[in-house]
């Protein structure tokens, strides 16, 4: 080992023997290189410590803060600011040194003559700061560049409430159309803020007026008009120390052509030879509508619920069916309601003790019996018929399968057919029945 490096050595030193330093100095590609960086190494300690290199930056979005005392605090007292509470200003420095400076290595505060802890406005003078102290001779702040210098702030305890907005979008249409009640989306916002200011606020509206004849549907973002309780508008200046949830909505209204539409009704279980036509009738025959120009030439009348004749008998011929349109149309004649009229002159009504009844989808196996084992119904009819019409005319039939097939009683209810001899007759009233199963 020891020999090894002794070979090493003696290689070394013939190698140095033999290496000619003056024939470096010849070489002009390594002293160009050496001359650039030596001249970099000197610049840079140039500038880096010469105060005429000084150059400033503007730091933008600082934070400011306002502290307030423990009994504020406890109190529910916040700080609001009219604007964005933030500020900016400018420092000095080497370029490198203030190229790495960020927001939160500065911050800007109130100088407070006093404590802040009752509700008010207040006027606050700002300073920024350096907030790395180990770092604070890597840059300068320049305070007379603090922008703003002074904030005005209302102390305040924080409220929030939601408003639903009051239409105010004044139009005109021509007299063959009909444009629909404004829509706003949102319908309800939400506003949080000093309490004092939140208060005073109590209609929120959206206010426009289109001066143009309204001939197709309309949108429009319109903005919000905030209104105090004497209808004074709240100033902007109050405002902008609240949070709005919106500022302006989505208005739409619709605008439909008129239209009569007659009104038509539908019966059930009517008897055969009663003439529908003759006898029976509605008021009123027909109602004015709004309705979308692409429905106008498909839309003549508007359905009215079916009236079941087991409801009709000479004491009840007069019903109230609502009027029910379509969504997205109106109602113009503002009826809500349309009145049956049916005509029973010559009929009369009969009480008739039904003991046979037929039971349908019976459980294999099960017989079934009725409970108790006879009902009363009432027919009605023209008086010829109602004369001769006795229970032997009627069936009665009970579906069990309408029932709970486990139990083995149920109240199930009965469907009745006139024998076709009476064609005028039908079964005034609902009835039900007891079924045992065994």
């Amino acid at each position: 080992m020891i020999q090894k490096n002794n070979k090493f050595l003696s290689f070394f030193k013939n190698f140095i023997s033999k290496l000619k330093f003056s024939k470096l100095f010849y070489n002009d590609k390594l002293l160009l290189i050496v001359s650039i960086l030596i001249s970099i190494v000197l610049w840079l300690s140039f500038t880096m410590n010469d105060s005429s290199s000084l150059s400033t930056r503007r730091i933008d979005n600082i934070p400011i803060n306002v502290e307030l005392p423990d009994s504020a605090l406890s109190d529910n007292l916040t700080v609001f600011f009219p604007d964005k509470n933030v500020a900016s200003v400018e420092i000095s420095g080497t370029s490198m040194n203030i190229s790495q400076v960020t927001t939160s290595d500065i911050s800007v505060t109130a100088l407070q003559t006093g404590p802040i802890n009752k509700t008010g406005t207040y006027e606050l003078d700002l300073a920024a700061k350096n907030t790395r102290p180990f770092v604070s001779n890597s840059f300068e702040i320049i305070q007379q560049s603090l922008s703003p210098s002074v904030v005005e702030v209302l102390v305040d305890k924080k409220g929030q409430s939601e408003f639903k907005v009051k239409d105010e979008i004044s139009y005109k249409v021509n007299s063959d159309l009909f444009a629909n009640y404004a829509q706003f989306s949102p319908s309800t916002i939400s506003i949080s803020g000093p309490q004092s200011i939140l208060s005073q606020i109590v209609t929120v509206c959206a206010k426009y007026n289109i001066s143009e004849s309204l001939t197709k549907p309309f949108s429009l973002d319109v903005p919000l008009v905030f209104y105090d309780k004497d209808n004074n508008i709240i100033p902007n200046e109050q405002l902008s120390l609240l949070t709005i949830s919106q500022k302006e909505v989505k208005c739409d209204i619709s605008v439909l052509k008129k239209k009569t539409v007659d009104l038509k009704f539908d019966v059930l279980n009517s008897p055969a030879s009663f003439d529908l036509a003759s006898k029976v009738s509605v008021s009123p025959q027909n109602i004015e509508i709004a309705l979308p120009e692409e429905d106008f030439n498909n839309v003549n009348s508007i359905n009215l619920p079916q009236l079941d004749f087991s409801k009709i008998d000479p004491e009840n011929t007069s019903f109230d069916l609502p009027i029910d349109i379509p969504s997205g149309y109106k109602n113009l004649s503002n009826l809500s309601t349309a009145t049956i009229s049916v005509d029973l002159s010559g009929y009369s009504k009969k009480s008739l003790d039904l003991q046979n009844f037929q039971f349908v989808n019976v459980p294999d196996s099960k017989t079934a019996t009725a409970q108790p084992s006879s009902i009363t119904i009432d027919v009605v009819g023209l008086q010829q018929d109602i004369d001769k019409i006795t229970a032997n005319d009627i069936t009665a039939v009970v579906d069990l399968s309408k029932g709970n097939s486990s139990s083995e009683f149920s109240e199930l209810p009965v469907t009745f057919t006139v024998n076709q001899a009476y064609p005028s007759c039908w079964v005034y009233g609902n009835y039900t029945i007891g079924v045992m199963l065994s």
